[in-house]
């Protein structure tokens, strides 16, 4: 059996792809002429690549399995004991359902407990429509969903494992532009039962069109990342056996991005990666981009 058990959500394409590959590639039975953007040796991993509809899912796992070359060498070396594993399990974040269905194998096939959360899955919507609908599909999936599959999977997470949530620089604190809110969400005793308030008045706020007034921006994605940050925060305050981080992988080139932003999606892997992977020094509860610690 693999060494370490590493989870990535919404991982059929874009950034989650190539997080588990990249996952992959830093096994310690990777050849050290290995692309993989992480500079520390893991020890054999058993990756679950997850995603919402199954058949897009274990499409991925085929692709990775028999069409990339460097996957496919670090999945035939080693034996049982020292080769990385890669297995696919269907994961809907938004349906609770489907998160403990998920845990229930986990833990009847992982007794020990697993090592890595990397909460990637999330949605947004083309251009620049806003109102209680686009709220109503944003938060379900980017942030109550992110906050069940932490509830729901951090048990089973080692002393001493790791949790990435995805965030982004489009969640800065700064967008909310009324001080007594933007206070609340940065207060060192924030609760997690006040930030699910917070993030339900943002909800009730749309609908009843106050939100500019209250000092909420107009941007579903933005607050839903504010909301994982702030969530990062919170959990690494009560959880100290595990590091719990947020990061912003850049503007990459998915489906969500467009094609014209800057960077690739191996590229939107390094810092999740290194999160997951590398010595940060004990570093839990901060935002991170290009590998260090960024001011949210």
């Amino acid at each position: 059996m693999a060494s370490k058990v590493a989870v990535v959500t919404g991982a059929n394409k874009g950034i989650g792809l190539a997080i588990v590959r990249h996952l992959l590639l830093s096994s310690s039975s990777s050849s050290s002429s290995s692309s993989s953007p992480s500079s520390s040796s893991s020890g054999a991993l058993h990756v679950y690549l997850t995603s919402r509809d199954a058949s897009l899912g274990k499409k991925a796992v085929e692709q990775l399995s028999n069409e990339d070359d460097e996957v496919k060498r670090v999945l035939a070396h080693g034996d049982d004991d020292t080769k990385a594993t890669l297995s696919y399990h269907q994961l809907d974040i938004t349906d609770e359902g489907s998160i403990i269905s998920m845990r229930d194998y986990l833990k009847e096939k992982h007794s020990h407990g697993i090592d890595i959360l990397i909460n990637n899955a999330g949605v947004a919507t083309k251009g620049s429509n806003f109102d209680a609908d686009v709220v109503k599909f944003t938060l379900p999936c980017n942030y109550w969903g992110t906050l069940k599959a932490c509830e729901h999977f951090m048990p089973l997470i080692k002393r001493g494992g790791r949790i990435v949530n995805i965030s982004s620089r489009a969640g800065a604190i700064s967008k909310i532009v009324k001080p007594d809110l933007r206070e609340k969400f940065q207060s060192k005793s924030l609760t997690l039962e006040q930030l699910n308030d917070l993030m339900r008045k943002f909800e009730n706020d749309v609908a009843s069109g106050s939100y500019q007034e209250e000092g909420w921006p107009s941007s579903a994605y933005g607050v839903s990342k504010i909301g994982v940050t702030a969530l990062t925060r919170v959990l690494a305050k009560d959880n100290k056996d595990i590091l719990i981080n947020a990061c912003c992988p850049g503007w990459v080139r998915t489906d969500m991005a467009g094609p014209k932003a800057l960077l690739s999606t191996d590229q939107g892997a390094e810092t999740p990666v290194h999160l997951a992977l590398a010595d940060i020094g004990g570093t839990t509860g901060e935002l991170w981009a290009e590998k260090h610690v960024i001011s949210w």
